[in-house]
């Protein structure tokens, strides 16, 4: 819990650079071990062993990173999924099950990186939700993951619904966050 949800996804980022292929989540001890140590934790042997035991449901040695990460997060609750349902359900304007840039272009001012492309700002914000198959788009399970990590130190049921709906605007305030402000129609 020290890392917080954040950690999670950073360490969600941090196992997806040594997977072997993007369809390929499994991670050795070593690689377990490493990814932990980039984000500063470190795993006595046998704790790190137990956690293998655990996760390792194959025996052949490896940790299949996602279940992992869906392990340390744990069960979220139906009204937090409902939120997270409505929220893909907004941004996936062309409703073909993913979210890609054109669905995002025209309804969000982004406020990104100096010198930055509307393009590119939007293509880096996509890659957020897509952690370990960055492909351009983002599909309704990879969003839903990214949102389960954040709901990992949102204790309260009725704030993480609140939080977001109002970063997409399902509130009916018209507002975004900071970064994604919402066009308003003429």
């Amino acid at each position: 819990r020290q890392a917080g949800s954040l950690g999670l996804v950073e360490l969600r980022s941090t196992f997806a650079s040594s997977f072997h292929t993007p369809s390929d989540s499994r991670l050795s001890r070593v690689e377990l071990r490493q990814g932990l140590e980039k984000m500063g934790v470190v795993v006595p042997t046998a704790d790190l062993d137990r956690c293998v035991a655990h996760f390792d449901q194959s025996g052949d040695g490896l940790v299949d990173a996602k279940e992992l990460i869906a392990g340390m997060r744990g069960e979220i609750s139906e009204s937090r999924r409902q939120s997270i349902r409505e929220a893909f359900e907004i941004l996936d304007v062309h409703k073909d099950g993913v979210i890609a840039v054109q669905d995002l272009k025209g309804r969000y001012t982004v406020a990104g990186e100096e010198g930055a492309t509307e393009e590119v700002a939007l293509q880096k914000f996509l890659a957020q939700w897509d952690c370990y198959t960055v492909h351009g788009v983002v599909s309704e399970h990879s969003f839903a993951d990214y949102y389960c990590d954040i709901s990992a130190l949102v204790e309260d049921d009725q704030y993480f619904t609140w939080l977001v709906r109002s970063v997409w605007g399902l509130i009916g305030s018209g507002q975004g966050t900071e970064l994604f402000q919402f066009k308003q129609e003429k």
